[in-house]
């Protein structure tokens, strides 16, 4: 008995140390900047002579950016319900729908012809009636979760 559990312990740490050496899909991390330089890399590839530890105006304009991205108009381009994927192009009811997030937290939806005021935050868009939707935000797409019907935004 205690070779079988002394195998089978092995089998495990081997499926363990095989499932750690698989190669990540992660961006590779890149190297540190030089005691002195942290923050200073766009300078410093400009020949510009940028303090320590101070950012260039395009730093900040980057900064940003991606601080206010998820704001916006997006445009519906699909509707998903298990298998089955609608397009506005083989459904002229999707034509013209969006959602808008303007940066206070408000905005408007329209789906086919129903147009809504709503609200949003970190997690869920709400309808007038106050009843959430989660949503998940990457860059320029929007997809949200309605009742198990997945509908996917792009600006």
């Amino acid at each position: 008995m205690k070779k079988i559990f002394a195998l089978l312990l092995v089998l495990a740490m081997v499926l363990a140390l095989g499932a750690c050496g698989k190669e990540s899909t992660a961006p590779a991390a890149t190297p540190a900047a030089p005691a002195g330089d942290a923050g200073n890399e766009s300078a410093a590839a400009a020949g510009d002579d940028v303090p320590s530890g101070e950012t260039t105006g395009e730093e900040k304009q980057a900064e940003e950016i991606v601080e206010l991205t998820i704001v916006g108009t997006y445009e519906i381009v699909s509707a998903q319900k298990g298998d089955e994927i609608k397009t506005p192009e083989d459904t002229p009811d999707m034509v013209g729908s969006y959602i808008t997030l303007n940066a206070d937290g408000t905005g408007e939806m329209r789906l086919g012809s129903e147009m809504d005021n709503i609200t949003w935050d970190d997690a869920q868009i709400y309808d007038s009636t106050g009843e959430g939707v989660p949503y998940t935000w990457e860059l320029n797409t929007l997809t949200l979760d309605v009742y198990g019907v997945i509908l996917v935004f792009e600006r």
